[in-house]
């Protein structure tokens, strides 16, 4: 009895003690629970989304670059050792703007040489004419001689003639005065004749002179052509956007050594995928982007032929470049077609822009999340667009992937 009574007593002291620690025990486990506990959806995000089916217009993506519309390529017009080297690669050029020289001693030598011959040659046709008036003078000298003694013989035959008839004078002397008359006349012929083959020699010995002259001076020109054009100039008001060539490079006939482009004839080049390339055409408006803003534009040419799964497509400015724009700049081009497809849109969260990546989510029977394979994108600043069909009836939820996968992880 006395045990009995002692255990009654002692269990009638530990009692509150007992009811304490099932009182903290419980407390203790509901914050285990609170704090390990997640809902299946988070409370900022338990609302289920609006879904809508639309049809909208396809848009075409394409990812390229920022090419000149016109280009100049500057080829070495000769062999040779560049010399100086006058631009950079991105430097801005007027036309007629030296960009380098190149030196050929070859070309060089030749010319000096063939100055020097041109000099002798100019002086070989000057003594030639010389000698060659000469001669013609002394020629017409001649026939003019002939011509006096001719005069002067038919003055004394006209003498003789009165003597003869007045008996003074002998009718030999008569024959013979006769004889030089006709003999001055046999001169004075064969002395024109020679006057006039010398003188039609004389010409065409100076137009062979001549013509030599030509010749070497337009060799000479040609030389000084070839050597000027060793001083390579801009053909274009541009930028060099390539080169090269360095000082002292060798360098050989026909060889690349610039390209420049004209800096405000600009156009947009992007590759467009193949299975994009059914929905457009030239004429087509764009939206070209680039990270300072989005520029206006159309399509100005297709470049059919297929090239590692895409085409190229030539997209251009619908207004004058902005100064920002630069050659080489990476854009993407959204080309809006005519043609429609009908898709599901999704309103966007309030707290979109807060979260990189979205999940999709619907609640099964047992309450659990399941993720939907789901993928989609941003179609403009209220909707997004999804690529894969889902029922409007279906209660669907957007859940930040991250938050999403800590709830996984916690249940």
């Amino acid at each position: 009895m006395r045990v009995q009574q002692y255990i009654k007593e002692k269990n009638k002291r530990n009692l509150p003690s007992i009811i304490i620690t099932a009182i903290i025990a419980s407390v203790v486990i509901g914050v285990v629970y609170l704090l390990l506990y997640k809902p299946a959806i988070p409370n900022d995000f338990n609302q289920p989304i609006e879904l809508k089916i639309s049809a909208i217009g396809v848009e075409v993506k394409g990812f390229g670059s920022v090419a000149a519309r016109e280009k100049i390529l500057i080829a070495s017009p000769e062999n040779g050792i560049v010399k100086k080297l006058l631009v950079r690669p991105g430097q801005s050029v007027k036309k007629g703007d030296i960009l380098s020289k190149i030196s050929n001693y070859q070309i060089e030598q030749q010319y000096q040489n063939l100055k020097f011959d041109l000099a002798n040659l100019e002086s070989e046709v000057v003594i030639q004419q010389s000698e060659l008036e000469i001669k013609l003078t002394q020629m017409r000298v001649e026939l003019t001689q002939s011509e006096n003694r001719k005069d002067k013989y038919e003055l004394e035959l006209t003498a003789y003639q009165k003597l003869v008839e007045e008996g003074i004078v002998s009718r030999i002397e008569y024959g013979r005065a006769k004889m030089n008359v006709s003999q001055a006349l046999l001169d004075i012929q064969s002395n024109k004749t020679q006057l006039d083959i010398f003188t039609r020699s004389v010409e065409k010995q100076l137009a062979a002179h001549d013509q030599k002259l030509q010749a070497t001076k337009q060799k000479l020109a040609y030389l000084e052509q070839r050597i000027k054009s060793l001083t390579i100039t801009s053909d274009i008001d541009g930028m060099v956007s390539h080169m090269n060539l360095s000082v002292g490079q060798s360098i050989s006939q026909g060889s690349l050594l610039f390209e420049v482009i004209e800096e405000g004839q600009l156009i947009a080049k992007v590759q467009v995928p193949q299975y994009g390339s059914s929905h457009i055409s030239e004429g087509l408006a764009s939206k070209i982007k680039t990270p300072n803003g989005i520029l206006a534009g159309h399509i100005e040419y297709i470049d059919s032929v297929i090239r590692k799964g895409s085409v190229s497509v030539y997209v251009a400015f619908d207004d004058l470049p902005p100064d920002w724009l630069k050659l080489e700049q990476s854009i993407e081009a959204v080309i809006s077609t005519k043609d429609e497809q009908v898709t599901t849109l999704v309103k966007k969260p309030k707290r979109f822009n807060e979260f990189e990546h979205w999940s999709f989510v619907v609640i099964d029977k047992n309450g659990n999340a399941q993720t939907l394979n789901v993928e989609y994108s941003i179609l403009d600043e209220e909707y997004l667009q999804l690529k894969e069909y889902l029922n409007v009836r279906q209660k669907v939820y957007l859940i930040p992937t991250e938050t999403h996968n800590n709830n996984k992880q916690h249940g």
